[in-house]
């Protein structure tokens, strides 16, 4: 139990790990970027207790309070102790609550100020019981104090400062402490890295701990992550020599020989962690010395690419000599790599001694971009035989990216590295910095007002999102600028005969405009944020890096009025509570503003999920307080201009759906606008818009090179109708029609309509039909074909009338009546559905159209969002020949994800007309 004297220890090691440090070295910062927030060291203290974080009392448990177990896990708020030290992970400060133990309730009114540190101390009695706290933890000492000791601390705590009698002190302890004790503290010792007997008397062990904690805050945040990756100790002349190899004037001669400096004090690093065993000699004066004896069964690899007038070569050909200097008579093999871009995996030629199996491995690499080529080469070491735990792998200077792939894969190897860099570009070369460089920012006119470049989302800040792992809007791919799927997606079209596939990484920063997230939770410590991956547990992320500033502004501020106000987010268990989901959206409304311009003052459309059947229901005023709340505190009115409109969204308990149909639109501006694919586009919270709108303009003006001006398009699964609505603006197509299930969407189509040039003469058109329903009768008639289905993919009637479509005939009409007639009034569901299409049409431009009603598609445009679905579409497609795939390119919607936008075009196969005679048979 806490004591005076352990208490002051405590605050020694705080003060003592936070004070300064003279090593005499130049140490590098944890992060590039000084402003940047730093990974946070973690400490977890077991034996004391965690006052703040006790719960609340129910009036029941107030009745018994003499028989509750205050010693028990249930009697901790353990999920509000995740959420906070997530929060100072992330670098901000929390409000912790007061507990007051003589009324065994929290205080409503008071909060203990915690700001956000490099050195977190989390301490309590159970902090080791629940796994999810353990593992936010650096480190766990256990402070092993003898029973008595913590029975009169107690004693003295309990009468002393809470007023309590010594026999109800000694009941309590009997009845509850010691049992439980036993049961859940003692056990939860196993997980300590470091116990420390007799507690706060312990100096000697005190010591060592906060020189620990002085080694861990002088490393790199990457290191602290993964504890086997090494950067060799940085002094002014390493760094000084590092700054002139990066200089592009260098010569030749001095770049040969300030690289030949420092490679040797890479290898010379990485022996050091080479198994050693005691050896004694006799020294020339007769006396004995005791050492140790060289590693004798170690071997050399490099990676060899086909860059022999590189200056990769050159550092090449310095790593070889320079192990041999070090290492001398050392066998040296080589694995030749050839890079297709970013495409590492083409083993060339390996020369490999015979025996590798049996040695420790030196794998030699001068730079480390994506760790494609190093993955590939540490996995046929370990086919040959080689245990991972066997190779350090040695190289000048790395790449986040590639740290970050080479260590999550093999733990149990080492990389030795004298400078990991800020990040690599869009050609995937490491971007050099001085030690006290920040990151390259993005273009200053990209930024919003508010935006430093610490707050542009990159791999390094990715990872300074808690959640980064756990959220299922993020992955465990930390390769921003191409995800691993890139590479199937490329072997995938080549097989099919395109090999010119090509990716689109797109920028890095600013990447979602739009958000649909998940309100969970309680309303003093509401969770906004998405599920995480393969769960229905909502993971809170409060000022994610992938989010557009002003988003994480408007959610910060939702959640501020979801406390005040005492809205109730929804318990998904009990089918109650106000708030179920909420949508946030960057409107550019203003399109005559230049696109930087836009983005940059962008505001927020805020659109609320409500559980109530409409906005005639009993919490409705709650609902009109939050809408007011946030017009009142982020409106025009105000100095952030952060929020456009607030819509609301009304669904019953029982529909399972994330979005219905039935929205209401509460304050502000109506009309939300976008502007991409050249026209401006309006989009209302029913109709769906893509997250990453930058992206999306990317994808839409490659889309637009493979349509020929004039022709027939039909769009399906067409929304709003953004791509046709684009195509007919750009392409000055004949005729556009736009078929989409959702009638929602037509508002939207006709805003749209009205801000399209007034040059437009072709027909342009929008069908509220379902377009698994006699297909064909879309198909007919249009030269390209558009299809943008969702992430479940094309529907299975669609995809047989596109196999079959070649086949298609259309007969000459009948005494007026085409034979299509007659055969839907043998079909009355197809005549209805052609009828309620017609109906719920919408005509733009001239009514007539001159559409050959017997021409068939010649183009197919798929656009995709879900890579398992295309697959299965496209072979489906492909399988009788009636298309072919012509061109295939790939986009980065959402860095950080293995998820990729595909954009593939296929050409329908003409079948080859019978010519000329059949040859008679010779003789």
């Amino acid at each position: 139990m806490p004591s005076e004297r352990r208490k002051i220890s405590i605050d020694y090691v705080m003060d003592k790990a936070s004070g300064p440090h003279f090593s005499g070295l130049h140490t590098p910062t944890a992060s590039a970027d000084a402003n940047a927030p730093n990974h946070p060291f973690v400490i977890g203290v077991s034996g004391g207790t965690a006052d703040s974080f006790y719960r609340g009392l129910t009036a029941e448990e107030l009745k018994r309070v003499h028989e509750y177990n205050f010693d028990h896990p249930d009697a901790f708020d353990t999920e509000q102790l995740l959420n906070y030290v997530l929060t100072l992970k992330s670098g901000q400060s929390v409000q912790v609550p007061i507990y007051d133990f003589k009324h065994h309730q929290r205080s409503s009114d008071s909060f203990r100020q915690v700001n956000a540190s490099d050195v977190i101390i989390l301490e309590g009695i159970l902090v080791f019981h629940d796994q999810r706290v353990r593992n936010l933890m650096n480190m766990r000492i256990f402070v092993d104090t003898d029973d008595d000791v913590r029975l009169s601390r107690r004693i003295k705590r309990d009468t002393v400062e809470r007023g309590r009698e010594v026999s109800s002190v000694l009941e309590q302890y009997a009845k509850f402490v010691k049992p439980a004790f036993d049961e859940f503290v003692l056990p939860s010792k196993k997980y300590a890295d470091v116990i420390i007997p007799r507690g706060g008397e312990n100096h000697v062990a005190i010591d060592l701990i906060v020189q620990h904690i002085h080694t861990k805050l002088g490393q790199h945040d990457l290191c602290k992550i993964y504890p086997n990756a090494y950067i060799i100790q940085s002094t002014f002349q390493i760094t000084g020599m590092h700054t002139l190899i990066r200089d592009r004037e260098i010569s030749k001669h001095d770049f040969v020989f300030y690289s030949d400096r420092l490679i040797p004090l890479v290898v010379e690093h990485g022996l050091g962690h080479l198994p050693f065993t005691e050896k004694q000699v006799i020294t020339p004066t007769g006396s004995m010395y005791t050492g140790v004896d060289f590693c004798k069964k170690l071997c050399g690899v490099s990676i060899v690419r086909r860059l022999q007038f590189s200056v990769l070569f050159f550092l090449y050909l310095l790593e070889r000599f320079s192990l041999r200097a070090c290492c001398k008579g050392i066998k040296i093999g080589k694995i030749l790599i050839h890079r297709d871009g970013d495409d590492g995996k083409q083993l060339i030629y390996e020369k490999l001694p015979k025996d590798i199996s049996e040695r420790h491995v030196l794998l030699l690499d001068p730079v480390l971009a994506t760790g494609n080529s190093a993955n590939h080469a540490i996995e046929l070491l370990i086919q040959k035989g080689v245990p991972e735990s066997h190779i350090i792998f040695l190289n000048l200077i790395s790449a986040p990216e590639g740290i970050h792939r080479v260590c999550k894969r093999f733990p149990s190897l080492k990389i030795v590295t004298s400078e990991i860099d800020v990040a690599l570009n869009g050609e995937f070369r490491v971007i050099p910095a001085p030690t006290t460089a920040s990151p390259p920012p993005a273009p200053p006119s990209l930024l919003p007002p508010t935006t430093s470049a610490t707050a542009i989302p990159s791999l390094t800040c990715a990872l300074q999102c808690p959640h980064f792992e756990s959220c299922s809007g993020c992955t465990h791919e930390f390769n921003l600028h191409r995800p691993v799927i890139v590479d199937e997606a490329s072997n995938f079209f080549k097989s099919l005969g395109v090999s010119d596939f090509t990716f689109d990484s797109c920028r890095l920063w600013g990447w979602r405009c739009r958000a649909k997230l998940a309100v969970r939770g309680l309303s003093e410590n509401p969770l906004i944020g998405l599920y995480e991956e393969g769960s229905h547990n909502v993971v809170d992320i409060p000022q994610c890096k992938a989010h557009h500033p002003n988003i994480n502004a408007a959610v910060e501020l939702l959640r501020k009025g979801i406390r005040e106000l005492n809205i109730e987010p929804y318990d998904e268990d009990e089918g109650t509570g106000d708030l179920r989901y909420v949508q946030m959206a960057v409107t550019t409304y203003n399109t005559a503003l230049p696109a930087a311009e836009r983005y940059r003052n962008g505001r927020v459309q805020v659109s609320l999920v409500w559980n109530s059947r409409n906005e005639k229901s009993s919490n409705s005023d709650k609902l009109n307080a939050l809408a007011n709340f946030l017009w009142r505190n982020a409106g025009p009115r105000s100095n952030l201009h952060l929020i456009h409109s607030v819509w609301a969204n009304f669904q019953t308990s029982t529909n399972n759906i994330i979005f219905g149909n039935r929205w209401r639109h509460l304050l502000g501006e109506r009309d939300f606008w976008e502007h991409v694919g050249g026209i401006d586009m309006s989009l209302d919270p029913s109709s769906f818009g893509q997250a990453n709108t930058r992206a999306f303009d990317n994808l839409l003006r490659k889309l637009h090179k493979y349509v020929p001006f004039g022709a027939s398009v039909a769009d399906l699964y067409a929304g709003s109708g953004v791509i046709g609505l684009s195509l007919a603006a750009t392409k000055k197509c004949r005729s556009v029609k736009c078929i989409e299930i959702n009638k929602e969407s037509r508002p939207s189509f006709e805003k749209s309509v009205d801000r399209l040039p007034k040059s437009i003469e072709g027909s342009i058109s929008w069908h509220n039909a379902d377009t698994s329903i006699d297909p064909l009768s879309w198909l007919v008639g249009s030269d390209v074909i558009v299809v943008d289905p969702p992430r479940k993919g094309l529907d299975t009637s669609l995809i047989d009338a596109l196999r079959t479509i070649s086949s298609h005939k259309v007969k000459p009409s009948l005494k007026g009546r085409s034979s299509s007639n007659i055969k839907e009034e043998k079909r009355p569901w197809v005549l209805r559905e052609r009828e309620r299409a017609k109906e719920a049409s919408v005509q733009v431009g001239r009514e007539t159209v001159s559409e050959d009603p017997q021409s068939l598609p010649e183009t197919l445009i798929y656009i995709s969002c879900g890579w398992e679905s295309f697959k299965e579409d496209c072979k489906a497609l492909l399988t009788n020949k009636s298309w072919r795939l012509e061109k295939a390119h790939g986009f980065n919607f959402f860095p950080g994800t293995q998820s990729i936008e595909v954009l593939a075009v296929f050409k329908r196969s003409l079948k080859k007309k019978k010519t000329g005679k059949k040859k008679k048979k010779q003789g």
